[in-house]
């Protein structure tokens, strides 16, 4: 054999190789003999195409790139049954970053001619970039605008924050007033939390601290003046030492409190929002069939998408804590 084609062989086999462990869901399970595709295989509930289906007649699949992340699960079980051929869908093709190599998956996804893809996380949406003629709907990501930029589509990681307020005082009605603290690095978030809660007719008591020190002297004066008290993820000021501070004067004042940060949601009296995993499939299939380029969405922000609903996840019920844990995020 000569030297160029062994070293080719060598390299063919390789990408084989990892790419064996890739779990991807193929609608057309064909045998290959592709050295790209050698390996792979379809699991029990891959969404065939039907006998008398044709290539002329079957919408293309959409991809679905997954994180290793055990919270990406809900949102992909819910794309997998918007999409399924089964209930009118294009199908799908399942491709996870826990068995397989990133650039694996892009080249299988290029080599298939694969679209449109939905990705689920941060690192699966860094994974696969828009081109031309692909086009990456991201979803669960916490800081949207860097892809956004660079020519993504995609779907807002956690409800607004007027979705958020909502849900959180149809739980607990007596809820008028609501105190937060953050830095000034905060002030913008801080804003947007203020103008939600005027849309509702709650008052907002914010104080911007320079510490965490500070934060827990002026909430103790703060505390007798609201009903409950939102922790924004602000590093600047949830130290372990104001978080203790805190939960030990909402409890002594009866404060209801909302966070975003899992070790808060641990505290009793601690209350979460979280997105619906069917909310997010819904958006993200509209975005699917949304007329824009790459460069429209970076100049228009029209292929941005909020969710429509929030789901409250209440203290007194710790074993749905983990559903808030896996979003994060703001909803601004």
């Amino acid at each position: 054999m000569l030297p160029g084609l062994h070293n080719m062989s060598i390299r063919l086999l390789l990408l084989a190789m990892v790419c064996s462990g890739c779990s991807v869901l193929y609608q057309d399970t064909a045998e290959t003999t592709d050295p790209l595709e050698r390996g792979t295989q379809a699991t029990e509930d891959t969404d065939r195409l039907a006998p008398q289906a044709t290539a002329q007649s079957t919408p293309q699949p959409v991809a679905i790139v997954v994180d290793d992340a055990a919270s990406s699960l809900a949102i992909e079980d819910a794309l997998r049954t918007r999409l399924a051929s089964a209930n009118g869908g294009p199908g799908f093709v399942r491709f996870s970053l826990a068995n397989a190599d990133p650039l694996v998956i892009e080249s299988l996804i290029t080599k298939r001619g694969l679209s449109q893809v939905i990705t689920i996380g941060d690192a699966a949406t860094a994974a696969i970039p828009p081109t031309d003629t692909r086009r990456v709907i991201f979803s669960k990501v916490q800081h949207p605008a860097a892809f956004l930029a660079q020519g993504y589509l995609g779907v807002a990681a956690v409800p607004s924050f007027v979705l958020q307020l909502s849900a959180w005082r149809a739980k607990h009605p007596h809820l008028s007033t609501v105190g937060t603290l953050a830095s000034n690095r905060f002030a913008e978030q801080v804003q947007a939390l203020r103008s939600a809660a005027e849309q509702l007719g709650i008052k907002i008591e914010a104080q911007i601290v320079a510490s965490d020190r500070e934060a827990s002297f002026v909430l103790q004066d703060l505390a007798k003046r609201i009903d409950g008290l939102i922790y924004l993820p602000d590093p600047h000021i949830l130290s372990p030492d104001f978080i203790r501070a805190a939960g030990q004067i909402s409890a002594e004042n009866n404060l209801r409190q909302l966070a975003y940060t899992p070790v808060i949601l641990n505290l009793p009296g601690v209350d979460g929002v979280a997105a619906d995993p069917l909310d997010v499939a819904e958006q993200a299939e509209e975005l699917l069939n949304l007329a824009i380029t790459p460069e429209g969405a970076r100049s228009a922000r029209a292929g941005f998408r909020a969710l429509s609903r929030a789901q409250l996840i209440v203290s007194d019920q710790p074993d749905q804590l983990a559903i808030v844990m896996r979003q994060g995020g703001l909803g601004i």
